[in-house]
């Protein structure tokens, strides 16, 4: 792994492993988008680029968490949340959420690119 990628699956395995320790932790949605998607964005021009699969499915069974089962709950959610109005938005958001959510970064970046990817026609 080039040196800039493995820093950032560096941090990004350090992260996953906290969580995994939590005891309050649960795997939700916003998780599950917020982990697919900062991959993404953070692993832009890796190259070849198809390890990054690899590099993704590695990461997460490392850290005890299902690649195929995030990654899928991830576009599901993306999905669900498409092309959404504001009210909308907050209602999914009401029906769908724990209460008892442990905060992450990865939550809030997944509450964060929900948001702004539902307002995108």
């Amino acid at each position: 792994i080039p040196g800039l990628y493995k820093r950032i699956v560096d941090e990004m395995l350090v992260e996953l492993n906290l969580l995994n320790h939590q005891n309050e932790f649960t795997q939700d949605y916003l998780f599950c988008v917020g982990l697919t998607e900062t991959f993404k964005e953070l692993m832009k021009g890796y190259k070849p680029e198809k390890h990054l699969d690899l590099l993704f499915e590695s990461l997460c069974s490392s850290t005890n968490f299902e690649a195929k089962e995030i990654k899928e709950i991830s576009q599901k959610s993306q999905k669900d949340f498409k092309n959404k109005s504001s009210k909308d938005i907050l209602k999914l958001l009401k029906e769908k959420s724990d209460p008892k959510l442990y905060p992450s970064r990865l939550l809030n970046l997944g509450l964060y690119i929900l948001i702004l990817n539902s307002q995108q026609n």
